[in-house]
C-alpha cells in the first residue's frame, strides 16, 4: 500500500517539476504553468456524511488562442473517514471477543486528470474571467483497515489491524468558473460529477475553490 501511494506521489512530483522547468517554453507558445491548493466540498450526502470537506493540491497548464483556451490540470486530495474508532473502543463494545469488528478506518485517495476548454467572458474589466467544461479520468482508491481479535497470538492475544484497499477509474465531468486577478495569480471554483458503482456512495465529486499561482 504504502509503495502504491509513493509511487503516486512520485508521479505526480515528476509531472509538476517537469511543468515548472518547462514553464519558459510553454510561455513560448502562449501557454502557462502553475500550482493550486484549495478546498474539497463533497455535495452527495452520503459522501459528505462519511469523508466530510478537505485540502487539496495541484498543477495546472493553460493555453489560450484569443478568447478561447485549453486548460489541463490534474488534483489530488485525501479524505480521512469522519469517524474513527480506537482498539479500545472497540473493545468496550464487543459482547464477543472472537468476533470480527467492523472497519476501524477508511481513507480515500483521489486524483483525477482534467481536460477542459475555456472561454473568457467580460464580467470585470480589471479581471480576466473565463468559464469553461472539461472530462478526463479520475483515479480513486478507498483504504480499509480491520480491526480482528487475534486469539492465536500466543501467549497475548490482543486485536491486530489487516488492511485492505479499493481502486478503480471513473471518468468525470467538470464545470469551471474562473478568474486572474493579478498578473501571476487568481481563483478557480468548479462543479464536479464523478459517478461511482457497487457503493452507498453514488457520487465522489463536488465543489472546489482554488487559488492559483502561474509560473
Amino acid at each position: 500500500m504504502n509503495r502504491n501511494i509513493s509511487k503516486k506521489t512520485g508521479l505526480f512530483l515528476v509531472i509538476s517539476l517537469v511543468l515548472i522547468f518547462s514553464s519558459n517554453a510553454l510561455a513560448e507558445t502562449g501557454g502557462e504553468v502553475g500550482g493550486k491548493w484549495g478546498w474539497f466540498f463533497p455535495l452527495e450526502s452520503n459522501m459528505n456524511d462519511t469523508y466530510g470537506n478537505t485540502w487539496l493540491g495541484g498543477i495546472q497548464g493553460k493555453w489560450w488562442f484569443e478568447d478561447w483556451g485549453i486548460q489541463i490540470d490534474a488534483e489530488h486530495y485525501q479524505k480521512d473517514r469522519l469517524v474513527e474508532f480506537s482498539k479500545e473502543e472497540l473493545k468496550e463494545m464487543s459482547t464477543n471477543l472472537t468476533k470480527d469488528m467492523p472497519y476501524a478506518t477508511t481513507k480515500m485517495y483521489t486524483t483525477p486528470l482534467w481536460f477542459s476548454i475555456l472561454k473568457r467572458v467580460n464580467i470585470y474589466s480589471l479581471w480576466k474571467t473565463y468559464v469553461g467544461i472539461g472530462s478526463g479520468p479520475v483515479f480513486m482508491k478507498e483504504l480499509y483497515k480491520e480491526v480482528v481479535w487475534n486469539d492465536k497470538a500466543l501467549p497475548n492475544p490482543d486485536w491486530q489491524y489487516t488492511e485492505q484497499s479499493i481502486k478503480d477509474t471513473y471518468i468525470g465531468f467538470q464545470i469551471v468558473l474562473g478568474s486572474s486577478f493579478f498578473e501571476k495569480a487568481g481563483f478557480e471554483l468548479k462543479y464536479s460529477l464523478i459517478k461511482i458503482k457497487d457503493s452507498d456512495i453514488k457520487d465522489i465529486g463536488g465543489l472546489t475553490i482554488t487559488i492559483n499561482m502561474m509560473f
